[in-house]
């Protein structure tokens, strides 16, 4: 598609560096998604060894407050970093260090560490080098997948389970 320079100037200066106005909004928004799913990882963890004793829906609550207190974050770690991917990474970082316990801290910080020490190998390798948007994709596959496994797990354990056991309690 052709951008007339002197129509949109903006559209056209954007363009120029690879993203378009809204992509660069869609980017701003990924950005911001990792920091959410591994909240919600650490949740399904520190769940998971309890799953025989307290009900799912009890995992409701502390998600809820967690994510608000999460969003509540993400203004002022905007304002102290500049940049909506560096606001993202800060806040993974305090997801791990404050809603994670120790074990679930130790599988989720080395497994973001290796993946990222990884890639940035693969791109010296290539002589290319790495941006930031590039870790905060590889944060948010990450994060998907360890959600997906840990949620795969608990669905394994939960069909052992009567529903009528939680009932009970």
């Amino acid at each position: 598609m052709h951008v007339d320079k002197q129509r949109h100037p903006t559209k056209f200066k954007h363009s120029i560096q690879g993203f378009t106005w809204k992509e660069k909004t869609y980017m701003k928004r990924t950005a911001l998604i990792h920091p959410f799913l591994f909240t919600l990882t650490s949740v399904l963890f520190l769940y998971l060894p309890a799953s025989a004793l307290i009900s799912p829906s009890q995992m409701v609550r502390p998600i809820i407050w967690l994510c608000i207190c999460l969003y509540l974050l993400f203004y002022p770690a905007y304002k102290i970093t500049k940049n909506w991917d560096w606001a993202g990474i800060v806040l993974t970082i305090f997801v791990f260090g404050f809603y994670c316990e120790e074990t679930v801290f130790i599988i989720l910080f080395f497994s973001s560490a290796s993946l990222i020490i990884l890639w940035l190998l693969y791109l010296r390798l290539r002589r290319k080098k790495g941006e930031v948007k590039e870790t905060t994709f590889l944060l948010n596959l990450l994060s998907a997948a360890l959600l997906l496994s840990g949620t795969l797990k608990l669905l394994s354990l939960l069909a052992h389970i009567p529903g009528s056991y939680y009932q009970k309690i």
